[in-house]
């Protein structure tokens, strides 16, 4: 069922470097496989100009999803993403939504709706037939009609506007493009993530955590902890940065996972001397996306900002 916004969480992970270490050097090695966290979103012909886009992204309908979200079998396609400003968000599309026919074409799988969509050009009216799950949780998913007009995905890089993220649990904030989704779900004791709306599976990562130790040795933990989980790495342009006014350590990345799939890495790790506390920032993009990504990196990391 639709989850709630917000889990009530404690304001910090747990203190245990081993932990620290694992939890954000994890996502940059797990980062490799993406495309099993976000779920499965078409290209749609490409990544901006003419090219059709409604802006979201998929899951397939396991057997225990149907059963979770009242669906008569496993047929379509479960929204999983919707960009914010993007046609499906426009067009009343809502998470959870089981996309199950297109200009009143059944589609059966994420393949057969993707495959739908992409003979869609810009401006073009869209017609989706949706199952949507009961609200309470205890009745089946009800039919819906929604109409939208698709658009043209945003350029790699394109930024529209700016949205500000500020939370009064988490201990910072920043801004972001407004295309891109955010999913905090969790915050500030599980990792922010933001994700472009490209045809890759890119994502900025946000993390805080308690009593890391000294900053070069965090720096050092963290790499190391890359390499033991990587096929290969290779460590580029090291340098000192001040974020916010505190010291910290940033490196550019190239790591290479089992399935020899290439991803680059920016890691940034900011350190709180006053009360100890890491902040663990990194962009993880495709190479084909990585030069234009890393300009709107850097404009959200120019933003970000330690509230006391």
């Amino acid at each position: 069922m639709p989850r709630s916004r917000r889990r009530s969480l404690k304001l910090l992970v747990p203190a245990a470097v081993l932990f620290v270490v694992l939890c954000l050097i994890a996502p940059l090695v797990a980062g490799l496989g993406l495309r099993a966290q976000f779920g499965n979103e078409a290209p749609l012909g490409g990544s901006g100009g003419g090219q059709a886009w409604i802006g979201i992204r998929m899951r397939p309908v396991t057997p225990d999803a149907a059963t979770v979200l009242g669906l008569p079998n496993t047929n379509g396609a479960i929204v999983d993403r919707i960009y914010p400003t993007s046609p499906a968000e426009q067009g009343g599309l809502e998470l959870f939504d089981v996309i199950v026919q297109i200009n009143g074409q059944p589609v059966t799988t994420v393949d057969a709706v993707s495959g739908a969509l992409s003979g869609v050009r810009p401006g073009t009216a869209v017609s989706l037939t949706v199952l949507r799950p009961d609200p309470s949780g205890r009745g089946t998913a009800q039919r819906q009609e929604l109409s939208l007009v698709a658009g043209a995905r945003p350029r790699i890089g394109e930024v529209r506007g700016w949205t500000d993220y500020r939370d009064q649990s988490v201990p910072y904030q920043f801004r972001y493009p407004n295309t891109w989704f955010i999913d905090d779900i969790g915050a500030p004791a599980e990792p922010i993530l933001i994700a472009p709306p490209t045809p890759y599976n890119d994502v900025v990562q946000f993390q805080v955590a308690a009593n890391v130790p000294a900053l070069d040795e965090w720096y050092r933990l963290v790499l190391d902890s890359a390499r033991n989980g990587a096929a290969s790495l290779k460590v580029e342009n090291e340098r000192q940065v001040t974020i916010s006014n505190q010291p910290g350590r940033r490196a550019s990345l190239t790591i290479v996972g089992d399935a020899n799939v290439e991803q680059k890495v920016e890691v940034v790790l900011v350190r709180d001397g006053s009360n100890n506390r890491g902040y663990f920032i990194f962009l993880s993009a495709d190479p084909a996306s990585y030069p234009e990504l890393l300009r709107n990196f850097e404009d959200i990391l120019a933003s970000f900002s330690i509230r006391s």
